[in-house]
């Protein structure tokens, strides 16, 4: 399945709540949307793979991608199958991610680094693609729609002429649609990761659109 793009994933919203954008409009649902990606970026963030090539003498490394929020993994390339642990923490420093191997490396080493990024709405922040499974394209949906109820929740809480039990009713609403995204953000972090070889080409290589083997 094809995750959805904002617009896709707004018109949805709103059709879950009944709404024709009066109540929540295309701005709030925005918001919720963008809250709910933020969580779903905690929870499970894209798993990202690169080599990078040892310097002899050398611990400390620079992860050049600036979209990166994580190092969860450093490995030594062996040959075959065989990757190697290596013993390392990971830093950030100026905004920028390093890790520190507690031994250095050969120049013949080739390193493997794991690294989470965000993931991404096609449409919602200058963003131009939609990496969901379709596991986080559902608790996208589950978790928008949550933090609309919250919303509106707190939108009806001082005003005139609303019936004290509305907000409540918004509040158990929301209660309802925070379990479903829970449920889809458990069964998205159980999904196995995927344990193809990392990609070859490095963060300059990509940035220049070069691909060495």
């Amino acid at each position: 399945m094809t995750p959805d793009t904002l617009t896709q994933l707004i018109a949805k919203i709103q059709a879950q709540l009944l709404d024709n954008a009066t109540l929540f409009t295309t701005a709030t649902v925005t918001a919720a949307v963008r809250q709910a990606l933020a969580d779903i970026n905690l929870a499970a963030p894209q798993l990202m793979g690169i080599t990078m090539a040892g310097v002899a003498g050398q611990k400390e490394y620079e992860l050049e991608d600036e979209l990166a929020t994580g190092i969860f993994d450093v490995l030594l390339q062996g040959s075959g199958d065989t990757d190697y642990s290596l013993t390392y923490y990971a830093f950030v420093e100026d905004g920028r991610h390093w890790f520190r191997l507690r031994n250095p490396q050969p120049s013949t080493a080739t390193l493997i680094v794991r690294y989470t990024l965000p993931h991404t709405i096609n449409g919602l922040d200058g963003a131009t693609e939609s990496t969901f499974s379709d596991e986080l394209n559902v608790a996208a949906l589950n978790g928008s729609v949550y933090y609309c109820c919250l919303v509106r929740s707190a939108a009806t809480i001082e005003s005139n002429n609303v019936a004290p039990g509305v907000p409540v009713n918004w509040i158990k609403l929301a209660d309802v649609w925070h379990e479903r995204f829970l449920d889809s953000l458990h069964r998205a972090r159980t999904d196995p990761p995927a344990r193809g070889e990392p990609a070859r080409s490095t963060w300059e290589d990509a940035q220049h659109s070069t691909i060495y083997p």
